[in-house]
């Protein structure tokens, strides 16, 4: 709006989205005084843009008029000073269709074992300079490199000690993790892409020096890695828009004007801190009636775990959702019956406000990062075979970019602790234990296999609405239902959707604890290399939710725990015992007791082959890794973990093969198996396996209290959570053939003839040799095998023998 009289100045006029939300009906009282309220009002404004305001306005400043003083404005622009990192996120965060989402896990990145070309190197766990020989500077630049690429941002020049292969192949790097992230602005790299075609392998096809094929890692759509912009209302978004974020400036003769723009929000908060009794505060109440009682109490969440807001504010916005939310309730379906009595059947279950206004703000939270990869595997650039490295690398190492830096991850966590804390305080009786089950010993526990059509999801969320409706029919669907059986119903119903909802808040937390553990300890040379390539192309939701998500964590959690002299460079230290005590307490839902014992198992081994072997504390501490393994076995439930990924029925043939190839893949029962037989301990060996092998469908070995150790507790873990996400695939006797690992041909039966082949191994290895102490050896392991109560295993190794 142009001033008509000369030097008067312009007027800025901005039109916002309609935000008012237009109640659809009152409460109304049912015939049995039950209170009804009408469905959540929609948000959309009638109109599009029904709100305009004038800047600067009029009587702002003694002025009457709305133009703005110091003449023609020269410039105008808007400062984005204080904008969150996760906004882009949030914007670009389109929801997949159901075609998309179902196409399921991508397959993992399984990099090349042990393809590099032979070293003239002598064999060395360390890797030395020789001044008088010129060529031998490479090994130790690639010792720098390696290290460098490990340790990533801000961890400067380390060299050090770096592990070389036994075979005299040189220095092994199979990862690097970039400083590229997918929060950045220019997002993941295209070479991740599905359209990409890597000019290397062009090139080496043209000049024909190809070295062999390269693994290559599976390439991702473009939806998953650049999603398109979502139109979103405003209100979803003001919890990233602090107080000071959007600022307008202008320039004019008479000097800078700044204009600040305030989120409903923070008008809120000010309302909030300006009453005096927030259940009763007209200008309070008047938010919850213009702008929905859901969406108001998701604002009173977002000002409550707010890192900016202080004590009073968090403890009056909690208190605000409390007062408003109402109760749940059960709503009459039609109209009353002539008598007046009406069958549980005939209600349907009403969340309150409270609740779904915790849904929408915890969906806000999650949006930004829930459907994108969480880690991006690109394979290295093959290394020519005419070049100065291809005596070490076949390839480089796969570039490894994640999702989140350390600031936005830390963003991402912090309201969703707070939110969890939240529930921890206001929520007790629905998180402490869990709503509706008569005992701790109850199989309503909620599990991620309890409905079998569920795809895999840990929380019955997209469930409990037919769960209910089927318990409510089966159980009531005759009975007449009086006011008092009905709110309890209701609150049952609300506490167990309460439960729920926390269930899936503290997997994300712990999932994001764990991301951030993860990057720290590939940045750490003395601790072993991080699998990345299992994560490579999971989103968090598949993370967090699925089933094979989990399998596929587990996977990773075993090559940290399983230790041996090949994965570690100067024995167990500290960085890894800090790093175990933080998975341990950060994210016990992860890291399960299987972690924690086998960890531990490794430890007392270590410290037993440091003994001297006529000392006995060489016998105690051999005695009790033997015991943490006999346990840890137990729950050993994942097939691929113990068979490896490097297994193959075409190459498999006889026992030997078997236990190699697991060997080869680390898996903790074999690295176990090698550890305690090293020690001389062959009666722990056998117990191990056939202990494991009772998780697939071999015979059921009785716990023995005084050779195996229990889990330990850990603080702030709830009795239900404990071993929650970690049980037995389709059941303990399950060894039929099918497969039941996503991106693993992998079964049950394989698993169980691991566990046997493992002690065929040893047993046809110490027979075989000349030294009397192995004979003995034998003999133990032989009588150990022969108390088994397997029949079939029995009869598997007298034909063996």
């Amino acid at each position: 709006q142009i001033s008509s009289k000369p030097f008067a100045g312009d007027a800025i006029v901005a039109a916002l989205p309609d935000c008012a939300t237009r109640l659809s009906s009152a409460p109304s009282m049912s015939n049995n005084n039950i209170t009804t309220y009408a469905e959540n009002p929609t948000t959309a404004g009638a109109g599009g843009i029904s709100e305009c305001i004038l800047l600067p306005m009029a009587s702002v400043g003694g002025s009457e008029s709305p133009i703005l003083p110091g003449g023609t404005t020269f410039d105008i622009v808007a400062s984005s000073g204080g904008k969150s990192s996760l906004l882009d996120l949030f914007v670009y965060s389109e929801t997949p269709s159901d075609t998309e989402l179902r196409i399921g896990l991508i397959t993992p990145f399984a990099p090349p074992i042990s393809r590099r070309k032979k070293s003239n190197q002598s064999s060395s766990t360390t890797l030395t300079v020789s001044r008088g020989n010129e060529s031998s500077v490479i090994p130790f630049a690639l010792s720098a490199i390696t290290n460098y690429l490990r340790s990533g941002e801000r961890s400067g020049y380390q060299v050090g000690t770096i592990i070389s292969d036994p075979n005299d192949f040189g220095p092994s790097v199979t990862y690097r993790v970039s400083r590229r992230h997918g929060c950045d602005s220019k997002g993941f790299s295209d070479s991740a892409a599905e359209c990409f075609q890597s000019r290397h392998v062009v090139n080496r096809s043209r000049s024909g020096k190809s070295r062999g094929d390269v693994a290559k890692s599976s390439r991702l759509p473009s939806w998953l890695l650049r999603p398109l912009a979502a139109p979103l209302n405003p209100k979803a978004t003001q919890h990233l828009l602090p107080p000071g974020s959007r600022t307008l400036l202008l320039l004019n003769a008479g000097g800078l004007h700044f204009f600040q723009q305030t989120s409903l929000l923070n008008n809120f908060a000010s309302v909030l801190l300006r009453a005096k009794d927030v259940a009763k505060d007209t200008l309070v109440q008047n938010f919850f009636t213009s702008y929905g009682h859901a969406e108001v109490c998701a604002m009173c969440f977002a000002l409550a775990t707010s890192s900016s807001s202080s004590d009073l504010l968090k403890h009056r916005a909690g208190q605000t959702a409390l007062c408003h939310g109402h109760q749940p309730c059960m709503k009459l379906n039609g109209p009353s019956s002539i008598d007046g009595n009406q069958t549980i059947s005939s209600y349907t279950f009403q969340s309150s406000f409270l609740y779904e206004g915790m849904v929408k703000y915890f969906s806000r939270l999650l949006r930004p990062f829930w459907y994108k990869p969480a880690v991006v595997v690109t394979e290295g650039r093959p290394i020519c075979g005419d070049s100065i490295y291809s005596n070490y690398y076949q390839s480089l190492p796969a570039k490894v970019e994640l999702l989140l830096n350390d600031a936005s991850l830390d963003e991402i966590r912090q309201p969703l602790v707070s939110l969890q804390n939240l529930m921890k305080r206001d929520f007790k009786p629905a998180v402490k234990s869990i709503p509706g089950a008569s005992s701790k010993s109850s199989t309503d526990a909620m599990e991620i296999d309890e409905d079998g059509n569920s795809g895999g999801l840990i929380t019955s969320a997209l469930q409990r609405k037919s769960r209910e409706a089927r318990r409510i029919d089966n159980a009531y669907h005759t009975h007449s239902a009086t006011a008092k059986e009905l709110m309890t119903i209701a609150r049952q119903t609300e506490d167990r959707n309460m439960h729920a909802l926390y269930r899936l808040l503290s997997r994300c937390v712990q999932m994001l604890n764990l991301m951030s553990c993860l990057k720290h300890a590939h940045a750490n040379p003395s601790l072993p290399e991080i699998q990345w390539g299992l994560l490579h192309g999971l989103t968090f939701s598949q993370l967090i939710t699925s089933e094979d998500g989990q399998q596929r964590v587990d996977a990773l959690l075993n090559g940290v725990v399983s230790l041996d002299e090949k994965s570690l460079t100067s024995g167990f230290s500290t960085d890894a015992d800090s790093l175990a005590n933080t998975l341990s307490r950060q994210c016990y839902l992860f890291f399960s007791a299987s972690s924690r014992l086998t960890y531990s198992g490794f430890r007392y081994a270590w410290d037993a082959r440091s003994m001297p072997l006529s000392s006995p504390r060489r016998s105690e501490f051999a005695n009790q890794a033997a015991s943490y393994f006999r346990a840890a076995a137990r729950h050993w439930y994942n097939p691929t973990i113990i068979v490896g990924r490097l297994f193959s029925k075409e190459t498999m043939v006889n026992f030997e093969d078997a236990a190699e190839s697991a060997m080869d893949a680390r898996s903790p029962l074999a690295l176990a198996a090698k550890a305690l037989m090293e020690l001389g301990n062959a009666k722990g060996v056998a117990d191990v396996c056939l202990i494991c092998a009772s998780n697939f469908g071999g015979a059921k070995v009785p716990r023995d209290e005084s050779k195996e150790f229990g889990e330990s507790f850990i603080k702030d873990m709830f009795d239900w959570e404990r071993g929650l996400y970690h049980q037995p695939q389709g059941g303990e006797k399950s060894s039929d053939s099918k497969v039941i690992v996503t991106g693993f041909d992998v079964t049950a039966s394989d698993a169980k003839q691991t566990c046997h082949s493992i002690l065929f191994f040893y047993i046809s290895k110490l027979l075989g040799s000349d030294e009397s102490l192995n004979h003995k050896l034998a003999d133990e392991l032989v009588a150990a095998c022969a108390s088994s109560s397997d029949a079939d295993f029995l009869r598997s190794m007298y034909e063996h023998l």
